[in-house]
C-alpha cells in the first residue's frame, strides 16, 4: 500500500510544471489577453484592394470577420514589424542631418500646400500618418513621405521572412495596388518600397512610378464597382483565386452565398 501511494505521489508530482515553464504559460496568456481587438471600420482597406470584390464589399457593409489568430507568435509577429518599421522610419528622417538630400515630410503640412480632393489627416501616430479620403471612402496609414533629391516619394515598408524576400525582384502585384491607392489619396506617384528580411534585416529596395490608368484600374474603378454592388445589395461573385481565400476574414460570411 505504501509503494502504490509513493507511486501516486512521484506521478502527481511529475505533472507539475517547472517554474520557468509556469512563468511562460502566464506570459503567454498575458500577452495574449492585453491584445485588444477591434471591429474594423467600414471603409476600403489598401492592402485588401488587391483581392476579391466579395472582400471588399463585406468591409464596406460591415460583416462579421471570423475570428483573428491573435496567439502571441502572431501578435509578436505584428510588434516586430512595427518595430521594425520605426527604426527605418527614425533613420530616414536623420539622412538630412547627414548631410544626404533627402527630407522627411509632414503629411499634414504637405496637404495644406498640395491638397487632394477629399484627403484628410485623421492623427499622427508616431512616425506613421492616419488618412482618409471621403470621397472613396479609403482610410490608411502612411508609413512615410520624403523629398528626395528635388522629388516627393510616397516611402511604404515591408518586413518579410527570409524564403519570400531572398527571390524577390519586384514588389508584390497587391502591394502595387496599395500603393497606388497612396497616390490617389496623396497626389504622388513615386512609391520607393523597402522590404526588410525579417531574419538578417538585410534590405532591398524598388521604385514604382503609379500611371493614370494604375489609378484608375487598381483603385477608382474597383471600388466604383464594388459601390455599384452595396447600392444593389448584391454580393458579387466568389473569387476564383486560390490566395484571395487564404488569409480571408470573412471565410464564414463568404460561405453563406
Amino acid at each position: 500500500m505504501a509503494l502504490k501511494n509513493l507511486a501516486k505521489l512521484i506521478n502527481e508530482a511529475s505533472k507539475v510544471k517547472p517554474i520557468q515553464d509556469q512563468f511562460l504559460q502566464d506570459l503567454t496568456v498575458t500577452i495574449e489577453k492585453a491584445d485588444e481587438s477591434h471591429t474594423p471600420s467600414k471603409t476600403y482597406k489598401p492592402s485588401s484592394l488587391g483581392g476579391c470584390m466579395r472582400n471588399l464589399y463585406f468591409q464596406v457593409t460591415g460583416a462579421t470577420p471570423d475570428d483573428e489568430d491573435r496567439s502571441y507568435t502572431n501578435i509578436g509577429q505584428t510588434a516586430s514589424g512595427t518595430d521594425r518599421h520605426v527604426t527605418i522610419q527614425t533613420a530616414i528622417s536623420k539622412m538630412q542631418a547627414m548631410g544626404f538630400d533627402c527630407e522627411w515630410i509632414n503629411v499634414a503640412e504637405f496637404l495644406k500646400t498640395h491638397p487632394v480632393e477629399g484627403t484628410i489627416v485623421e492623427r499622427q501616430s508616431g512616425m506613421e500618418t492616419k488618412c482618409r479620403n471621403t470621397i472613396l471612402n479609403i482610410n490608411f496609414l502612411c508609413d512615410g513621405l520624403i523629398k528626395y533629391k528635388g522629388k516627393y516619394y510616397i516611402v511604404e515598408i515591408k518586413t518579410e521572412s527570409f524564403y519570400k524576400w531572398q527571390g524577390q525582384v519586384q514588389p508584390y502585384d497587391d502591394h502595387i495596388t496599395q500603393a497606388s491607392s497612396y497616390s490617389v489619396c496623396l497626389g504622388v506617384d513615386n512609391i520607393i518600397f523597402i522590404y526588410e528580411n525579417r531574419d538578417s534585416c538585410d534590405l532591398k529596395t524598388f521604385l514604382v512610378h503609379v500611371t493614370d490608368e494604375m489609378k484608375e484600374e487598381r483603385v477608382v474603378g474597383k471600388i466604383n464597382t464594388c459601390d455599384e454592388y452595396v447600392a444593389k445589395g448584391e454580393v458579387p461573385p466568389k473569387s476564383t483565386i486560390k490566395k484571395d481565400c487564404t488569409y480571408c476574414r470573412y471565410k464564414k460570411e463568404c460561405n453563406k452565398w
